[in-house]
């Protein structure tokens, strides 16, 4: 017997400081991938269908063109009328 071994130990012996949590990971892995998959396709789907939240906002002026239009209008003194037409729409 030589001195690198204990004397109460044989070959088939654990080893003193075991992996358990190795071993516990390495049984576990496919419900872990599973999970983190699951969370991974919730939040792409989430990212996927969500609404616009300017969607709902009116637009002011379209009915004047562009934007050059609108801004004319809105230098020119119509902005007040620009503001009523926006406060009419929301409300």
């Amino acid at each position: 017997m030589s001195m690198s071994m204990f004397p109460s130990m044989n070959d088939t012996a654990m080893p003193a400081v075991d992996n358990t949590l190795l071993v516990e990971a390495t049984r576990r892995w496919p419900v872990a991938a599973t999970a983190l998959f699951a969370c991974a396709l919730v939040l792409i789907v989430q990212a996927v269908f969500k609404s616009d939240p300017f969607a709902n906002i009116p637009m002011v002026g379209a009915e004047y063109g562009g934007q050059e239009s609108r801004r004319k209008k809105f230098v020119n003194g119509e902005a007040k009328n620009l503001y009523l037409d926006g406060y009419k729409k929301a409300g």
